[in-house]
């Protein structure tokens, strides 16, 4: 496989280089790695072996690499040097990098964030997050009536996402004891993603505390894990800007005396702050909500829905392979899925056990008597 890899160095720049002689090649090392990996015949078409090893054409291939590229270029700094390049093409040779440009103008790349190699130093204090599988802390910090308790939650539908929050101040507090909340449409479905409306609504919490809070612990419920770790550790990853408003909010919060703690809240715990907080974000989302200002784009959903453009399903060709389409090699991939998912539970371990021989055919043995059980 190392020639292999070797083929695919650089494949951003292969994509606009390579002409019909040079797929054939390419193509030859494609239909050799499927047949290594389902152990078929040498006479088989390419087509068919490639669509039972689930494999992607080698354009394909090409064409995604291509993508990601020039997408995660638009959120590079403005100092970096590729942002700087200007894709001008001359008559006497027009290079692979300005065959891009010109192959990708029609993508919507502009409104971009820009993306760091890290959101901040890493000397300086982040706030603190409790992740745990069982939730046991954060149900009891849900009944703490001393402190502070905000839950967040985020909504994707009917075209657009928005978020909700619900802040609740203990009874010391002179307004407190009633639940507050809010609502605010980010943007549309296929700019933004509830990732970052989640980061949205805790910095947007953070910030409204931090103006009117003294000397208090602030616990912060999210359903989202990925974005409770992300703020507990941020990376170079779409979403920097708002982990960086959190840390800003939350250092504010402290040099005033309060300490703030950040939750992952799993689904099975139940918190009225919880559900006030998604009711408000399916509210955000209501048929006909538009957001109030234009947002910048996210840069993984932007990827994700340039990716969808190119993406191409791996089948059999009409009238080919027919004995394959019905029974095929339990092998890893999503051709396994498409084709246990067609069967019951029962017939989908007879034929994994006439595969693999790994499936025990208990309801068998059961009508026989050789089993307890089915």
């Amino acid at each position: 496989m190392t020639g292999f890899s070797d083929m695919y160095y650089l494949p951003t720049v292969w994509k606009h280089r390579c002409k019909a002689a040079q797929m054939k090649v390419i193509n030859r090392v494609q239909r050799i790695k499927a047949q290594a990996i389902i152990g078929t015949f040498n006479t088989v078409a390419t087509a068919v072996v490639k669509a039972e090893a689930s494999i992607q054409s080698a354009q394909e291939r090409f064409e995604r690499k291509a993508i990601k590229f020039w997408v995660r270029l638009q959120t590079l700094p403005a100092s970096h040097p590729l942002r700087r390049t200007r894709p001008r093409s001359f008559k006497r040779h027009i290079s692979p990098f300005q065959k891009m440009a010109a192959a990708y103008r029609d993508l919507p790349v502009d409104r971009h964030k820009t993306i760091g190699a890290f959101p901040q130093p890493p000397w300086e204090s982040r706030v603190h997050t409790i992740v745990e599988e069982d939730g046991d802390r954060a149900s009891k910090a849900t009944q703490t009536g001393w402190a502070v308790r905000a839950a967040t939650g985020s909504s994707a539908r009917n075209g657009v996402v928005g978020y909700g929050t619900a802040v609740l101040l203990p009874l010391s507090h002179r307004r407190g004891g009633s639940t507050t909340t809010g609502s605010t449409t980010v943007g549309p479905r296929t700019e933004q993603s509830p990732y970052t409306a989640e980061l949205m609504a805790i910095a947007a919490v953070l910030e409204s505390l931090s103006k009117r809070v003294l000397y208090l612990a602030i616990y912060v419920f999210s359903t989202n894990k990925a974005v409770v770790l992300a703020a507990g550790r941020p990376r170079q990853q779409s979403g920097q800007q708002e982990i960086r408003r959190i840390n800003e909010a939350a250092k504010t919060l402290t040099s005033k005396g309060n300490k703030v703690t950040l939750f992952w809240l799993p689904a099975e715990v139940e918190s009225d702050l919880k559900l006030k907080a998604k009711a408000a974000a399916k509210e955000s989302t209501q048929q006909g909500r538009t957001p109030r200002k234009k947002p910048t784009r996210a840069y993984s959903t932007t990827l994700r829905n340039a990716l969808w453009r190119v993406q191409k399903y791996c089948m059999l060709p009409e009238g080919v392979g027919q004995f394959s389409k019905r029974v095929d090699a339990a092998l890893p991939g999503k051709h396994t899925r498409q084709l246990y998912d067609s069967f019951s539970r029962k017939e989908a371990s007879i034929l994994a056990q006439l595969r693999t021989g790994m499936a025990r055919l208990n309801w068998y043995l059961h009508q026989i008597g050789a089993a307890a059980s089915e």
